[in-house]
Parts: C-alpha cells; sequence; structure tokens
C-alpha cells in the first residue's frame, strides 16, 4: 500500500506509450495515489515509522522480546 503509489510514479513517465487510454484519466490516478499514500502512513503505524527512523540513527540497536518469560495478559483481561 505503501510502495504501489511510489511505484506509479515511476512507471506513469513509461504508461503514455504502453497505455495511451491511461494518460486520459491522469488526474484521478492521481488523485487516487495521493489518497493511498496518506491513508498507508495511518495503516502503518507508529512502530513502522520508528523503526524507518531507527535505519537513519547510527547508534540505533533492536531490542528483541525475551522468549524464555511468558507474556502474560492484561489485568483488564484477566477475571
Amino acid at each position: 500500500m505503501f510502495c504501489v503509489p511510489i511505484l506509479q510514479g515511476f512507471l506513469e513517465r513509461y504508461a503514455g506509450q504502453i497505455a495511451p487510454d491511461l494518460i486520459k484519466n491522469r488526474v484521478w490516478v492521481d488523485a487516487l495515489m495521493d489518497i493511498t499514500q496518506v491513508a498507508s502512513v495511518f495503516v502503518l503505524g507508529g512502530s513502522f515509522w520508528d523503526k524507518l527512523r531507527a535505519l537513519f540513527i547510527r547508534d540505533a540497536g533492536v531490542i528483541f522480546p525475551d522468549r524464555a518469560k511468558p507474556v502474560s495478559p492484561p489485568a483488564s483481561a484477566r477475571r
């Protein structure tokens, strides 16, 4: 969902030669891709952006959850 509008932007240059009918509705295709790009920001969520940002931070590290310890459900879920 995040990559499709970017890929469409790269391929749009060649679409006029391959499929001329797509150029007629270019405004609608571009608007749909913009909406998809904005929606993907909300779908991907904050943890994705933290991971993406960590790619550009030199001292960033990965923290794995301890698998030996079982994870208990939150107190609100217990009866």
